[in-house]
């Protein structure tokens, strides 16, 4: 049957829209909830025989040692013997590059990789996937392709180790979700670009019900002193008028309005020179506006940058360590996230 030419119970679950019902002929549910990853097939040698017939099996079981929910799956004994033998690495090695490279790009997505790549390594598996036979040609090379999941790999056992160690997470309390307007055009040559509208919203999360409070909100429109005359494109893309910031106060007065607002609501350590409170953050999307737009119009300023604005949470940042996602706008995350 279909179900049989199928590697793992995990994969052999299917859906019967007529009868209206779940087909589950080798108990793979029972092994879902189990974390137990497990090879189709009772009979003995059943496990080694069906992965050295097709190597990619192989790859793909160290694959679905990840569970793509924070957690691993154990794999049978059976199958922990035969992923520990010679002749399973032999027939992984028969498998192609392009495929070979294909399932590692999955592993190195999960959020459990770096324990996966640990369990290839042991068993002499992962050299084949990053074989330094050839010299790196192009930025087409799977091996540069690879950088950015493995820097993100060794986060991810960075947090594991402060985890194993007990250092506590900061909880926030406070959320200051920051947006940022400046000077444009559709050739992107504006130097510097400088800051048009200042808007921010504080809110608070339930840790229980997870129901989100709105507490205020701030929008104000700057004036530039550079660059004084916006695009038409600046304004189609934003919605500012030459009107609006002629008549709006200076950048330097509107960040001063808003160290005072961030005050009223109690956000600001006055002993500290002005830095936002332990348990509130900033979040931003993207690392531009807090990260290059501020400071550098800052420095053309000549003024000092707030210190309420140097330490912010990206959201962006957060959501691709977690998801491994690099398609990262608000849209795509609105979506991922239902």
């Amino acid at each position: 049957s279909p179900g049989q030419r199928i590697d793992f119970t995990i994969n052999a679950i299917a859906y019967d829209p007529i009868e209206e019902k779940v087909v589950d002929p080798f108990n793979g549910l029972a092994d879902l909830e189990s974390g137990t990853l497990r090879v189709v097939g009772d009979q003995e040698n059943q496990t080694s025989q069906r992965l050295r017939e097709d190597g990619l099996r192989i790859w793909r079981a160290y694959r679905f040692l990840d569970d793509g929910q924070k957690a691993t799956r154990t794999p049978t004994e059976d199958l922990e013997a035969c992923l520990r033998e010679g002749t399973s690495v032999e027939a992984a090695a028969q498998v192609s590059q392009e495929r070979i490279w294909d399932e590692t790009r999955k592993i190195l997505r999960g959020f459990s990789a770096p324990y996966v790549l640990s369990r290839m390594v042991e068993n002499g598996l992962l050299q084949l996937a990053f074989s330094l036979e050839n010299e790196i040609e192009g930025r087409d090379d799977r091996r540069l392709a690879a950088q950015d999941h493995l820097l993100r790999c060794r986060r991810r056992i960075h947090q594991m180790f402060r985890e194993i160690k007990g250092e506590p997470d900061k909880l926030v309390e406070t959320y200051i979700a920051l947006d940022l307007e400046a000077t444009c055009n559709e050739t992107n040559d504006i130097y510097p670009q400088e800051v048009i509208q200042l808007a921010a919203t504080i809110f608070s999360i339930d840790p229980e019900s997870r129901r989100i409070d709105f507490k205020d909100h701030f929008n104000t429109i700057c004036r530039p002193k550079i660059h004084r005359s916006l695009s038409k494109f600046c304004t189609n893309l934003t919605g500012i008028t030459q009107e609006d910031t002629n008549k709006s106060p200076s950048f330097g007065a509107v960040l001063r309005k808003f160290q005072t607002w961030l005050e009223n609501h109690d956000l600001v350590e006055a002993q500290d020179g002005g830095h936002l409170k332990e348990g509130a953050t900033i979040l931003t999307c993207g690392f531009w506006d807090l990260g290059h737009l501020v400071p550098e119009q800052c420095k053309c300023y000549k003024m000092p940058i707030p210190p309420s604005l140097t330490l912010y949470s990206d959201v962006q940042n957060v959501f691709t360590n977690y998801y491994w996602s690099n398609s990262n706008s608000l849209k795509t995350m609105a979506s991922k996230l239902g």
